[in-house]
């Protein structure tokens, strides 16, 4: 009897450890299952973020590319501007140096012929001084007649 007993305990025993095993397998699958599902939401999130960072690496591309476009068409037209001005410049440097070369020009000319007529005044002091002295000759001449 006492190895009934026992015996009945042993079953009960391993009757308890079956159920506490069951139990233990339940958990495990139910575990597994939400791991499962708790990695699927992860995925899904993941995903979810790696769309949004995406989208948003694109929206700014997109603004940095706009903005990017709206300074090279700055500075283009910039640098129109000054192609323009420096144009303009060169033009007036060489008008001025035409200008400059055409003064210097018509001032040899003008001290030339500026010098042409004092020596023509010259000229012509010293032919009225000999005319002055052949008439007072002849008013002396005249005089002395």
């Amino acid at each position: 009897m006492v190895d009934q007993k026992a015996d009945k305990r042993f079953d009960v025993l391993d009757r308890r450890i079956d159920a506490v095993d069951r139990k233990v397998d339940a958990v495990r699958q139910e575990i597994s299952v939400e791991f499962k599902a708790v990695r699927g939401e992860m995925a899904q999130g993941f995903a979810r973020m790696e769309q949004q960072i995406s989208a948003e690496n694109h929206a700014v591309r997109a603004d940095l590319v706009k903005h990017y476009s709206q300074l090279d068409r700055k500075i283009d037209a910039q640098a129109e501007h000054y192609q323009q001005s420096h144009n303009q410049l060169l033009t007036s440097m060489g008008s001025a140096a035409r200008s400059y070369e055409e003064y210097w020009r018509d001032k040899k000319l003008s001290d030339n012929m500026l010098r042409e007529l004092r020596e023509d005044v010259e000229e012509l002091k010293k032919r009225d001084m000999e005319k002055a002295a052949a008439i007072e000759k002849i008013e002396k001449q005249i005089k002395a007649a």
